[in-house]
């Protein structure tokens, strides 16, 4: 049993459900009983059961945003590959190109337009993305296949809230909700809804940039779009943020004198941190495909660098922020929760306050102090450093950016003061 930092005049387990308030030497100790007690048909919180359905939930949570999940796993069966093996690698990172690239040749036969496609350009774009394929169909976690020490490091500090809840059934609830999320229609949706909004921006600002591409590369284009949507936007960033919006609507047991400071807390605050720089590479990646397939100075560069920049920032910052606005919720919750157990032993020494004993008066005083001591508590974690650290996270994007829009500029500025 895990003892958790203690306040005066009582401790608390990271295991246990109750408060203990030591009275003088020589009488009996009070102790204020949780009523968040395991209904007789869940386990309890801390044992294996319990522990199995947070693991469980966890692998759910990260499980991969491949956008052809279906597929692969089929044809990983056909072949008898391994999840996580070098095949079942080379084949997701054979398999995603191979299907966008079918998809631009068949628009290109469709519309004849073989002079002046870009090989070079569509053999770069497929090759990243034959790397990004090729990367999360060889990251863990899979059903048979166990994490690797940093995977588990990184899956236990961005869920370890979960351990803290206090009911196996939301556990359930939660994991329902995830699903439902991961499912593969809202998945399209959300691809989909940013591309369509993209080109639109791009049609809207520069009518004559995308008649200036092949149909291949346009192709492309919103294939690059719709993975931006569904990749970085929907699962890396809008799933996290519904997740931990969800999870603030239950019951957790936290450090009882401050949960503010619970290492639960502290440790799933770093998630702000880890998704900012993600969502910031994820920026950055899919900007510098686009560049790569449209041109350097192609039109569309400055409103697809805008759309990125636009709405990668908020997403990113939004998630953040929700974050750390339901970690709040869940610090409030339980704050509030002891609060009423110490309320209710109080009132019940106040109905007759002149009877008191001294000994009762002592215990009195106590739970007043420990009373007012979870009151003043902090309510959330600080949120300087989280939008210190989201804004920091997004440097490498904004860095891009610049490049990108203004990059060429500069170059034939240099070029034209270098040569005569």
């Amino acid at each position: 049993m895990t003892t958790t930092p203690q306040a005066p005049g009582g401790t608390q387990t990271a295991d246990s459900t109750k408060i203990s308030i030591p009275a003088k030497a020589g009488t009996e100790s009070e102790e204020l009983q949780t009523p968040l007690e395991p209904r007789p048909e869940e386990p309890e919180r801390g044992s294996a059961a319990f522990d199995a359905r947070v693991e469980d939930l966890r692998r759910l949570f990260f499980g991969s945003p491949s956008l052809l999940p279906g597929m692969n796993n089929l044809i990983q069966r056909h072949f008898g590959l391994a999840p996580m093996s070098p095949g079942a690698t080379t084949l997701a990172g054979l398999m995603g190109p191979g299907i966008r690239l079918l998809g631009a040749l068949l628009a290109t036969v469709l519309f004849g337009q073989w002079a002046g496609i870009p090989w070079v350009r569509w053999a770069v774009v497929l090759a990243l993305y034959g790397a990004i394929e090729a990367v999360f169909a060889w990251m863990p976690p899979h059903p048979d296949v166990l994490p690797t020490p940093r995977f588990q490091r990184l899956m236990d500090d961005w869920t370890a809230l979960l351990p803290t809840m206090a009911r196996e059934s939301d556990l359930r609830d939660l994991a329902d909700f995830t699903r439902r999320l991961q499912r593969l229609p809202s998945t399209v949706a959300a691809g989909v809804a940013i591309a369509i909004l993209m080109l639109l921006a791009c049609w809207l600002s520069t009518p004559d940039g995308l008649s200036e591409l092949p149909v291949g590369s346009i192709v492309l284009l919103a294939w690059l779009l719709y993975d931006f949507g569904t990749t970085p936007i929907y699962w890396s960033v809008l799933i996290n943020w519904a997740f931990i919006a969800r999870e603030a609507r239950y019951e957790h047991r936290l450090f009882w004198p401050s949960p503010a400071d619970s290492p639960e807390v502290q440790r799933a605050m770093r998630k702000t941190t880890e998704q900012g720089f993600a969502g910031g590479w994820w920026i950055t990646v899919f900007l510098v495909m686009t560049v790569v397939l449209v041109g350097w100075d192609s039109p569309l560069v400055l409103p697809l660098a805008v759309g990125f920049i636009v709405v990668g920032y908020l997403a990113t910052v939004g998630a953040a922020l929700g974050w750390r606005a339901s970690v709040r919720k869940i610090i409030e919750r339980s704050r509030q929760q002891r609060l009423a157990l110490f309320r209710s032993r109080i009132d019940a020494f106040e109905t007759r306050m002149v009877d008191l004993s001294p000994e009762e008066s002592e215990q009195l005083r106590d739970l007043l102090f420990l009373h007012d001591k979870i009151r003043d508590a902090p309510g959330s974690p600080a949120g300087a450093h989280t939008a210190v650290r989201t804004a920091a996270a997004l440097l490498i994007p904004t860095i891009a950016f610049v490049i990108s829009v203004f990059g060429e500029v500069s170059a034939e500025r240099i070029l034209d003061s270098i040569l005569p």
